[in-house]
């Protein structure tokens, strides 16, 4: 058996073999026009694009959340990444979208940026 919740829709159930269930279920959704990812994803804030929400949405963001809170004072970039092992750049991706959703705050200066708890 197979589940499908739908925002907006529902729960719908689909029994039979795995393949029959799982052919009805890929229908249901195609009928019900959910396919656009931005309607799917129905977490997302407005203004946080579709690449940065996934990156967010990962361990990584739980890792980069448990340094800030550990840390005596507000950190670099590099450092926070080091730290938590995450790229440079996906560490960028996390803290602006942290940013946007008020969760930190960028205090630095305009060529470095310095992270802290909001």
């Amino acid at each position: 058996m197979i589940r499908v919740h739908l925002s907006g829709i529902g729960t719908a159930a689909f029994s039979g073999d795995f393949h029959q269930a799982q052919r009805a279920a890929h229908d249901y959704i195609r009928a019900n026009g959910l396919l656009d990812a931005d309607m799917i994803d129905d977490d997302k804030p407005p203004g946080i694009s579709k690449k940065d929400w996934h990156f967010y949405c990962t361990p990584s963001k739980a890792r980069i959340t448990s340094v800030i809170q550990s840390a005596s004072r507000p950190m670099l970039t590099q450092e926070i990444s080091d730290a938590a092992k995450v790229c440079r750049t996906s560490a960028c991706r996390i803290l602006k979208t942290m940013e946007l959703l008020g969760e930190v705050r960028n205090v630095g200066t305009k060529s470095k940026s310095v992270w802290e708890l909001a």
